[in-house]
């Protein structure tokens, strides 16, 4: 019988160690204001849990039109963009975060379908997202990355509530 405060190993020798995966936490960022605060929130969600981080920042293409119409016929490929320099923004959060393995990445796309893509392929455990806090209307017209994740997503989403304006 266990008292309080003992522990049970789950190694010993006629008892092989378990090993169990590492789970792994995505976070797509987009530097706004509640960037700090989603991060922090997933660093201390993945050192609770033993867990490793990923960071994630997705590059929409611009898509260029020619002409006044836009037909799908008149659409040029998207420009291309610099990624080194969301890629130093990262590496900036990243020095920042302690206590965990954290990794970065980013990808040109669209936001969801990114990152839909980036839980399938690294087999992600959670995704750590933070709402702006913008109101119904703006959704409608707008839509929204948190939406499309809570949508599709196939693993367990947290969404970081924007701080209250005060």
């Amino acid at each position: 019988m266990l008292t309080i405060g003992e522990s049970v190993s789950l190694a010993s020798r006629s008892n092989p160690v378990y090993s169990f995966p590492v789970p792994k936490i995505l976070v797509p960022v987009d530097f706004s204001d509640v960037t700090a605060g989603v991060v922090e929130a997933a660093r201390l969600m993945a050192k609770t849990m033993g867990a490793q981080l990923m960071l994630l920042h997705v590059v929409e293409p611009i898509p260029q039109f020619v002409g006044g119409e836009a037909a799908f016929d008149m659409m040029q490929a998207p420009i291309p963009q610099n990624l080194d320099v969301p890629q130093e923004e990262l590496d900036k959060i990243v020095a920042g975060i302690k206590e965990v393995e954290v990794t970065s990445a980013v990808s040109m796309g669209l936001p969801v379908d990114e990152i839909l893509d980036t839980i399938n392929k690294h087999k992600v455990d959670y995704i750590v997202v933070g709402s702006h806090g913008h109101g119904a209307l703006y959704h409608l017209f707008t839509g929204s990355v948190v939406t499309g994740i809570l949508r599709d997503a196939t693993c367990p989403v947290v969404v970081v509530p924007a701080a209250k304006k005060k």
